[in-house]
């Protein structure tokens, strides 16, 4: 109940003081992409379906409905009373049915949800290879304190053998969260994500968000120029421009401020 008034800028604050979530959250990409980032501005809220990993955002259902469990979720669809009885007579005599109405509206609810991929490590070896085009892109910091908004509230992605099982009838929102389950073989990533309903492709981003750009170890001299332009001082005077380099002891990327 604590919460109930809070607005989302004092929820994401609360949540870093508390260190249920970083402060800063990273994006990999490719040089390209960041300078569309940038210039536009936005980032992009993917559907699950543009996701790499085919087993991403899978879920199992739990096929054990009631029939209390049925008339609460037809009334809150607005079904009309009259008929929620009989509707609820069918599904329990045939409850494949009723499996298969409620994969359909999972699929539906999944459609309609943006999520934005981001890590809380900027110096992870297998991101930088995988995401950040062979250590030729780059690593975006943003400081989720400055846009409260737009990064209300980052889910940290659990990573497990099997798929989560959610019962959709008792609690809907399950689907949000079966969707930050990962395979373990992805835990380097230290993933976390930001779910939206019914927000999906570019949104804005405030540029005093972008606190660091992060050119990768194989990015040159034209690379930099080239950064260095599309950071126009004028929209984002504090966004520090970094570059990865390589350590000499150990398998370490550091990170050194070139302005």
């Amino acid at each position: 109940m604590e919460y109930l008034n809070l607005s989302n800028e004092d929820l994401v604050r609360l949540a870093v003081e508390r260190g249920q979530i970083p402060r800063f959250l990273y994006k990999y990409c490719s040089l390209q992409r960041a300078l569309e980032i940038i210039g536009n501005q936005s980032v992009y809220f993917a559907t699950y379906d543009l996701f790499n990993d085919p087993f991403d955002c899978a879920m199992l259902v739990d096929p054990n409905c009631s029939k209390a469990d049925w008339e609460s979720y037809l009334r809150l669809q607005g079904v009309d009373s009259a008929m929620v009885n009989s509707i609820v007579d069918d599904m329990m005599s045939h409850p494949e049915k009723g499996t298969e109405i409620i994969r359909d509206s999972i699929e539906k609810v999944k459609k309609n949800i943006g999520v934005l991929c981001l890590s809380d490590r900027p110096n992870n070896l297998l991101l930088w290879a995988h995401y950040a085009d062979q250590h030729h892109g780059v690593c975006l910091e943003f400081d989720v304190l400055a846009d409260p908004p737009l990064f209300c509230i980052p889910k940290k992605v659990l990573y497990d053998d099997t798929f989560p099982t959610i019962n959709y009838l008792r609690n809907p929102s399950s689907v949000v969260e079966a969707l930050c389950h990962k395979s373990k073989d992805w835990q380097v990533e230290g993933e976390y994500r930001v779910i939206k309903h019914n927000v999906t492709g570019l949104q804005a981003v405030k540029p005093e968000a972008l606190s660091k750009v992060i050119l990768g170890m194989k990015c040159d001299d034209n690379n930099i120029d080239t950064m260095l332009q599309a950071l126009k001082r004028d929209i984002y005077p504090n966004t520090q421009l970094c570059q990865a380099t390589i350590s000499n002891t150990d398998y370490r990327i550091l990170i050194t401020k070139l302005s």
